[in-house]
């Protein structure tokens, strides 16, 4: 389970959710959200809404920063706290920032071929500034979790993230989707592992 805190847009106090298994920005959250309409064609909404959105290209101007899942710095701050220098960042455009805490986020959708809930990581697939066509290939590549072997395309295991506007205080350019629901407008997004256990129960 995470910890997933935010600052609304315009306004000055944190709130606090939870998720289990995904946040989305960029593009694809674009793409989940858009094809909402288009529920009544099944799966097919999200070949569509890609399609849609591969020909109306847009890119995502933020900052992302993480602690790098091999550090032994565990130190997270509120988020409206610096963060330490052992965070790694990223500035500028993104096309894909999405975090994964199973491998799949559908039976045909394997964001995260390494995931495991067990382990305490985060998975971030990042996509920057690329083209059209390695967009493409990365999008087909999700069926099968090949899209790792793509160009541009980028894993990275964290412990935790903190996602921000592209100045400190502005609104992120698109949409926060926390476990397929929309989260109101943000300027500022963070998300750690908790550390509590869970326990699950199924029949044999």
């Amino acid at each position: 389970v995470w910890n997933v805190t935010y600052m609304p847009t315009g306004g000055s106090q944190a709130k606090q959710t939870y998720a289990c298994l995904s946040l989305n920005w960029g593009i694809l959250a674009d793409v989940d959200i858009e094809s909402e309409q288009m529920r009544c064609l099944g799966g097919a909404r999200f070949t569509i809404g890609a399609a849609k959105r591969l020909c109306w290209l847009r890119r995502y101007e933020g900052s992302l920063f993480y602690l790098d899942a091999q550090r032994e710095d565990d130190t997270v701050p509120p988020i409206d706290q610096p963060l330490p220098a052992s965070w790694s960042e990223l500035h500028g455009e993104f096309m894909v920032v999405w975090a994964m805490n199973t491998t799949h986020a559908a039976t045909d959708c394997i964001p995260a071929p390494d995931a495991r809930m067990d382990n305490g990581w985060i998975e971030l697939v990042i996509v920057r500034n690329t083209g059209r066509g390695q967009l493409l290939r990365g999008m087909l590549g999700l069926e099968n979790g090949t899209h790792t072997q793509v160009p541009g395309w980028e894993t990275v295991a964290c412990k935790a993230f903190r996602l921000e506007g592209a100045r400190r205080g502005s609104p992120l350019s698109s949409r926060v989707v926390v476990d397929g629901e929309l989260l109101e407008p943000v300027s500022c997004v963070q998300v750690e592992v908790s550390r509590a256990e869970s326990h699950f129960f199924t029949y044999k």
